[in-house]
Parts: structure tokens; C-alpha cells; sequence
């Protein structure tokens, strides 16, 4: 004869029996009540008894693991390929389209997208340039991501010039430059980033500059934080500025 617990109103289990070969369940003539918080329920499942702490434990088990790890089933995933750890880059001066010194740290606390061109430039600059502007409309918290194109061609391009350039796309780009190339140089290489001039016979450009065609972006703490490959998806930039907005403040 095996012993089952049934529970019998709120709070309280009466004791039953199971006949071994009929399989009826009775209840004892004086059956024990007790509070279910002095004893866990007991259920026969094929002969094995199974209590509701033995399916509540490992639940929980379950659950203080995940929360341990820091819950990876909740994680971003970037979508530009992330520096890890981030890369430290130092404070700047360099003149701006509208002629007035910039510094990196005068956007610091801002995402800042950088990239690396020239206004001469015939397909890569104008394609990311308008890439990064189709991330950024309509984008919630937009005032946050400030935009740098920095110059690898100072000797044409002038505030003037980049001015009319950048703001071609959008108004709030910054264009950035300055007449000694070798600062230019200096800002380029904790980028990684190059830049070499060639030239180009039959050309009224004279010349072209082969440069860095990637798209590089700084969290608020002014660190290179991931980098985007020439023909990157605007979709994806957009998913990781959403991401990186939302954690603002935070």
C-alpha cells in the first residue's frame, strides 16, 4: 500500500492510501491534516515520489546561474566589429568647417562617428558619407552622435570648401582639417588609419588619395569602441547607436 498526500481546501492536505492492486484511491476514516508548509506535496509518478521541491530547486537553480552570468540571454550584440577593450584616443586640435579650432574633448560625452576622406574623393567618402546620414533620420536621441570627416587632402580642401561639402549631407556634420598635414598624421594613428596621394595622368583632379575607407565609432568616454567596414549597412550603425543612446546616463 503506497501513501499519497491530496490536498483537501486551503492550506491543508489530508493523508490517503492507494490500493496496490485496484489503483482506487480512499480516504483513511481519520485522515491527518497538516499545513503544506510543514511537509512538500508528494505525488507517485511510475513509482518514483516527487516532491515540489524537487521541480522547484532546479528551476531556481537555473535562474541564480543566469543571473550570475550577467544574463547573456539579454545581451546586444554589436553589429560593427567591436574593439575589445576599447581603444583610448587622445584629446585633438584641428580647424573646423566653419574656421574655429576643435577639440576632440568638445564632444566628449556625445557617440562620435569618425571617418577619414577628401571632398575630391568620387565614390567612397560620398557613399559612407550618405550611409551614416540614413542611419541618423529620425533617429530617437540623434543629438547625441556627432559626426567628424576629417581631411586627408588639407592642401584643397579648406574650412570653405569642407563646409559646403559636409553639410551637403547633413547640417550638423563637422568637417575637419588643418593646413599642416603632419597633425593630420598624428590624429590619424591611433586610428590605424593611412592616407597616400597618387597620381592621375589626364586628370583635372591631379591627383588622387588612396586613404582608410572605414568608419570608425567612440563611445561618450572618447574610446574606439567598434569600427565599420566600407559598404556597412546603415541599418546595422543605426541598431548600435540605438543601442549605445539607450545606455546614456545609465
Amino acid at each position: 500500500m503506497l501513501a499519497s498526500l491530496r490536498q483537501n481546501g486551503p492550506g491543508f492536505c489530508k493523508l490517503a492510501h492507494v490500493h496496490k492492486n485496484s489503483g482506487n484511491l480512499t480516504i483513511l476514516q481519520k485522515p491527518s491534516q497538516f499545513f503544506l508548509f510543514q511537509f512538500p506535496t508528494l505525488v507517485l509518478l511510475r513509482g518514483i515520489f516527487v516532491t515540489r521541491y524537487n521541480i522547484l530547486l532546479p528551476a531556481l537553480a537555473v535562474l541564480f546561474s543566469l543571473i550570475l552570468s550577467g544574463c547573456n540571454l539579454f545581451s546586444y550584440e554589436f553589429k560593427g566589429t567591436q574593439f575589445d577593450p576599447p581603444i583610448p584616443i587622445d584629446d585633438f586640435e584641428l580647424v573646423d568647417n566653419h574656421n574655429q579650432p576643435f577639440h576632440l574633448s568638445d564632444v566628449k560625452g556625445n557617440i562620435v562617428l569618425v571617418f577619414f576622406g577628401y571632398t575630391f574623393c568620387p565614390d567612397v567618402c560620398p557613399l559612407t558619407l550618405a550611409d551614416v546620414r540614413t542611419a541618423l533620420d529620425g533617429l530617437e536621441g540623434r543629438e547625441h552622435v556627432k559626426v567628424l570627416f576629417i581631411s586627408v587632402d588639407p592642401d584643397r580642401d579648406t574650412p570653405e570648401s569642407l563646409d559646403e561639402y559636409v553639410t551637403a549631407f547633413d547640417p550638423d556634420f563637422i568637417g575637419l582639417t588643418d593646413p599642416d598635414y603632419a597633425n593630420v598624421q598624428k590624429v590619424m594613428k591611433p586610428f590605424g588609419a593611412y592616407a597616400e596621394k597618387e597620381g592621375v595622368e589626364n586628370s583635372a583632379a591631379g591627383y588622387l588619395v588612396n586613404h582608410t575607407a572605414r568608419l570608425y565609432l567612440l563611445n561618450p568616454q572618447q574610446e574606439m569602441l567598434l569600427t565599420y567596414a566600407f559598404g556597412f549597412d546603415a541599418d546595422d550603425l543605426r541598431s548600435d547607436l540605438e543601442h549605445l543612446i539607450s545606455q546614456l546616463g545609465s
